[in-house]
């Protein structure tokens, strides 16, 4: 399911005060009525909110797509600290009138662990292409959103001594 970490206020970040996840209970209601309750007592700015913590908010499947976006679109009214979107999809661009709005508090980080389309296509067949996901960054980083690359878990991308840098260099050019 969609799940949403929030870390508020001056917590650590690694203790984890709330989730989310889509197909337990009603998370979006729930997540409207703590987000409103942080935003009464003015910790909402203080707040941090991870979004795809343990599975990818913006793939097509079942339902799943439809909630995301309805998560989303909650960050409109209640903006928090700090948002941070991790995602494979290029579909996360469906949400650009949400994300423009809330850029300013906004990362997000595509994951792309391999340069090479036949080793992700082994690995990760389902998923969507190195260059779908390079298209995706640029895209993104063209309407001023702060964008990432996350590379993990690595897949072979050739020889570790030869070809690391190649990597690294077509990673640090987009």
């Amino acid at each position: 399911g969609v799940e949403l970490v929030l870390h508020e206020g001056d917590r650590s970040p690694t203790r984890l005060r709330s989730r989310y996840v889509a197909n337990k209970g009603e998370p979006l209601a729930d997540l409207e009525r703590h987000l409103q309750k942080l935003s009464q007592k003015g910790e909402l700015r203080r707040t941090t909110i991870v979004f795809g913590v343990g599975h990818d908010p913006f793939h097509p499947f079942d339902e799943k797509f439809a909630v995301s976006m309805r998560f989303l679109e909650l960050f409109e009214r209640y903006v928090p600290g700090r948002l941070v979107i991790q995602t494979r999809s290029p579909l996360l661009v469906i949400g650009m009138p949400v994300l423009k709005k809330v850029r300013g508090v906004t990362s997000i980080l595509i994951g792309i662990e391999t340069p090479h389309q036949d080793v992700a296509a082994r690995y990760t067949p389902h998923l969507p292409t190195v260059d779908e996901r390079f298209k995706t960054v640029r895209a993104l980083r063209r309407f001023g959103l702060h964008v990432g690359i996350q590379v993990g878990p690595i897949l072979p991308y050739g020889d570790w001594r030869k070809d690391a840098h190649g990597f690294a260099t077509k990673l640090c050019a987009e």
